[in-house]
């Protein structure tokens, strides 16, 4: 568990201080206040009125759009991470210690 929380912890101290995580997070506030706020955006506001705003529709269009838009962000934020390792072949030092099935 102490290997666990040393990675979690340099990953949280590297990412507040790179300027992607702010504008990832910017984005993300962004598309979800355009999701709640905006009757046109997306397909959903540009029907011709069949498709109610709150429909289960547009909910399941909502939230498929935003599950989509969450893998390209978390794509882009453990990509780094992932590469880094690889980089400096730190990648081999989870094996060089037992890892518990939780850790």
């Amino acid at each position: 568990m102490a290997l666990f929380w040393e990675f979690f912890t340099f990953e949280l101290r590297l990412r507040f201080k790179s300027l992607s995580t702010y504008v990832y997070f910017l984005l993300w506030i962004t598309f979800a206040f355009l999701d709640v706020a905006s009757e046109s955006f997306g397909p959903i506001g540009n029907s011709n009125g069949k498709i109610l705003l709150n429909g289960p529709y547009a909910n399941t269009y909502n939230d498929v759009s935003t599950a989509l838009f969450g893998i390209i962000i978390i794509a882009a934020v453990f990509g780094t991470s992932i590469l880094r390792d690889f980089q400096r072949d730190t990648f081999q030092m989870i094996f060089t210690r037992p890892v518990s099935k939780f850790s």
